[in-house]
């Protein structure tokens, strides 16, 4: 095919990461700070993760913040 081999790399890093999360052991508490930034790096937000271990996104949300203080933020880049 014509696909990118780095758009496939992409794909292939977000499966892996999902199955990663499905099989882990207590579900969102089963989660550490470090793999929870990975996710939130990745892209994942807080409802994919909630739906890969089958609880709501606020759940998640508060895990994210209250657990692990991981907070979004915007990067400023100049333009001039």
């Amino acid at each position: 095919t014509r696909i990118d081999r780095w758009f496939l790399a992409k794909l292939q890093n977000i499966v892996r990461m999902s199955k990663q999360v499905e099989t882990t052991e207590n579900g969102l508490y089963g989660l550490n700070k470090e793999m929870m930034k990975k996710l939130k790096i990745a892209g994942f937000s807080d409802l994919a993760i909630a739906d890969l271990c089958n609880v709501d996104e606020i759940a998640v949300r508060r895990r994210r913040i209250n657990d692990f203080g991981i907070t979004p933020f915007v990067k400023q880049i100049d333009t001039l």
